[in-house]
């Protein structure tokens, strides 16, 4: 039949390299090209999610979170994306 295999997904983000902002971000210290960012990164499994916390200024972030999504299907679709987190609204970066 078609029984569904199952097993418990823990995800660690732990870094970024080379994060550059989309260029319109001039909100930061000391900006000269404006594409300073605050970069976090959202997971998505199967309608969870979670995040880490946003690094200021930064575009070599070290978040090193853990995330436990529980007992998920095998080949279970994960979703990567990364956000610049601004006073207005946050952008999003790609995945």
């Amino acid at each position: 039949g078609g029984d569904q295999t199952y097993g418990f997904l823990k995800i660690k983000v732990v870094s970024g390299r080379d994060v550059e902002g989309k260029g319109n971000n001039c909100e930061g210290r000391g900006s000269r090209d404006c594409k300073d960012t605050d970069p976090y990164v959202k997971v998505f499994v199967n309608g969870k999610y979670d995040w880490t916390d946003y690094k200021g200024d930064t575009d070599q972030p070290v978040w090193n979170k853990d995330m436990d999504f529980g007992t998920q299907p095998i080949g279970a679709e994960i979703t990567v994306a990364l956000w610049d987190d601004d006073d207005n609204d946050d952008d999003f970066m790609g995945r």
